[in-house]
Order: structure tokens, then sequence, then C-alpha cells
């Protein structure tokens, strides 16, 4: 599901277009309903092939919507579109805050929303406890722990080409 990420590429109907478009909501929109057609398709599929009951599901980005090195982010050109000067620290939370939903085995009905104070590094523990396959200490078990109050540590990094070859990201601060 990379299609909600720049360089947004695909149409209304999820169609490739072979060119770039503006980096605006309406794009990321359009990204991002083509994102969930295909997520849903595959729910529907695993339903019908009777695996989704027992499945494990985790839905996830890299990032939310902030850029904390430039005002082209989406956070930012929604701040400007209503009056709001876009700001560092609003971008810095826009990039800390990625979509992050999952489906535990035996879970049914419509998604609950929840005010865990998750981070991704957490989706490891969260999976090996669940499905008792892998053992990994680090996070917290979010089925379990989805109350629990704590700090949340939050890095970023200004990506280049080049780090796809390193095993790496130079840069990153905290």
């Amino acid at each position: 599901l990379f299609n909600t990420h720049p360089p947004y590429m695909f149409d209304e109907d999820c169609q490739f277009i072979g060119v770039i478009t503006a980096q605006d909501r309406a794009n990321m929109t359009k990204q991002a309903r083509c994102a969930m057609r295909w997520f849903l398709y595959l729910l529907d599929k695993m339903k019908s092939q009777g695996v989704y009951e027992n499945s494990m599901i985790v839905l996830t980005a890299d990032t939310g919507a902030g850029n904390v090195y430039g005002a082209d982010d989406l956070s930012s050109l929604y701040a400007q579109a209503n009056g709001t000067a876009p700001s560092e620290f609003g971008r810095l939370i826009g990039g800390a805050n990625p979509v992050l939903a999952i489906k535990f085995p035996g879970a049914s009905g419509p998604m609950e929303n929840s005010t865990a104070q998750a981070q991704l590094t957490d989706i490891p523990r969260t999976v090996c406890e669940n499905l008792q396959g892998c053992t990994n200490t680090e996070g917290i078990n979010l089925r379990i722990d989805e109350t629990m109050g704590r700090e949340r540590t939050y890095r970023y990094y200004r990506w280049k080409n080049e780090y796809w070859s390193l095993n790496h990201i130079p840069g990153i601060i905290q």
C-alpha cells in the first residue's frame, strides 16, 4: 500500500497515471482512498477464504503527515489553508503520529478507537505475544497495556536516496 506516500501517481480509480501530481491534500486524499480500497479488498478476500477471523492484521505508516524540514508537508499546507502559520513544532507533531490499526486474532465486529500511547516500536512485541511464535521484549503489548501512560521517544531524520544501500540511517535526531 505504498501509494499513500509521495510521489502521488495514482488517480481516483487507483490507476497509475505515470506522472507526478502535486503534493496537496486533494491528491493525498485520492492516494489514501485508493490504498484503503485495496486494503478493504484484501480484508474481503481474507473473509471469503475463511482466514480473517483468526488472523492478526497490522495497518501502519512510517510517519504521519508532517515534515519537520519544510512547509510543504500536508500538515503545514492544511494549516496555511485554514489561516494558521505552520511551525516546526506543529510539523513535528504531524510527523510523529502515523496511522496504526491492529485487528487481533479472534476479534470481530467494527474497528474501535483506542487512546493507547502507542509507538511503532510496540508492534513487534504486540505481534509476538499475540501470535506466540516469537519473543520480543522491546516496547509494550498494545492489547494488554493500552491504557498505560508513558513517555514516547520520537526520532527523525532527513531521508536521502543513498540510505537505501546502508544498514543504518545516519544523522537520526531524538
